[in-house]
This record gives structure tokens, C-alpha cells and sequence, in this order.
């Protein structure tokens, strides 16, 4: 493909995939669990940021998609201030590991424990990029997995005689 036609082709996906979101929204405003998107480093808040938030709303799942390029302190911050049970850093497939890990580890140490942390990006660095507390999600398909494993462990957190 040429640059333009690229870039027709990722706005008209842009187009379809935030017109399927807006009818997907109703009754997600109090739904469980509430996820925190934030694009990081050189990531736009392009088709990737928009296909994890389609999928999530798929799951059910009230997101809150940040812009581009917001240090880590805001991005924590959001995760407080809308009250949200996940935080989902998505990278550029080009990341590096070390700068991955690096925003990884700040993350962490940033956004309170119980605030499960689940990194995606396609890259190999990105997916090498692992450390205690922080989940990676191999592909964005792997959403729908990872909210069913949540959901189970918070019904079974919420029914212990049920163990």
C-alpha cells in the first residue's frame, strides 16, 4: 500500500470501529471492571487503542481511553481519579524491551496494588517485557480470556465457600 492509501484505509477502520463503540456504551457506564487504555510512549491513539477498547466494551467493560504520549504520573493518576480496577498500557510494536520494562516497572510502583496492570503490544520486546504484578496479553484477543480468568477469580474472592 502507498502512505495515503494506508492512511484511508486507518481512518475509515477508525471510523467503524468508534461508531460500533458508541452503540456498544450503553449500560457500560457502572460495569465491572473498569479499564484505564493509555497509549504509551510513541503510541498514537490510533486503531490499536480503539480495537482494545471495542473489545473490552465486547467483554462488557467500562474503559476509559487516554491520549497519546501522557507521562506515567497522569496515567496513574486517571486510574484513580475514574476508579478503575485495570490499567492496560498498550505499546508500539517498535518498543524496545528495556523502555517497555522501564514504563512497566514505573507503572507498577504507581498505580496501587490492587490495580491489576495488563500490557499489550505486538512486538517481541514488548512481549519479553515481564515483571511481578503486570499481566501481558499476547494478542488483543486475548482480552476475552483474560476478563473471564478475572471475573471468575473475583466471584470466587466473592463466594469463598465456594472454593
Amino acid at each position: 500500500l502507498q502512505d495515503f492509501e494506508a492512511q484511508v484505509y486507518a481512518e475509515s477502520l477508525k471510523l467503524v470501529l468508534s461508531s460500533a463503540i458508541v452503540n456498544l456504551q450503553p449500560g457500560l457506564a457502572d460495569a465491572a471492571p473498569r479499564v484505564v487504555l493509555a497509549p504509551m510512549a510513541h503510541e498514537s491513539a490510533g486503531p490499536g487503542l480503539l480495537v482494545a477498547q471495542a473489545l473490552l466494551a465486547l467483554e462488557r467493560c467500562a474503559c476509559v481511553p487516554l491520549g497519546a504520549k501522557l507521562p506515567v504520573a497522569q496515567i496513574a493518576a486517571s486510574v484513580g481519579a475514574f476508579d478503575a480496577q485495570l490499567l492496560v498500557p498498550i505499546f508500539a510494536p517498535g518498543t524496545p524491551a528495556k523502555e517497555a520494562t522501564s514504563a512497566l516497572v514505573q507503572l507498577r510502583h504507581a498505580v496501587p496494588a490492587h490495580v491489576e496492570i495488563w500490557h499489550a503490544g505486538s512486538g517481541k520486546a514488548v512481549q519479553k517485557a515481564t515483571l511481578p504484578g503486570v499481566t501481558a496479553l499476547h494478542d488483543l484477543l486475548d482480552i476475552r480470556a483474560a476478563i473471564a480468568s478475572y471475573r471468575a477469580t473475583l466471584h470466587t474472592a466473592d463466594h469463598p465457600a465456594e472454593r
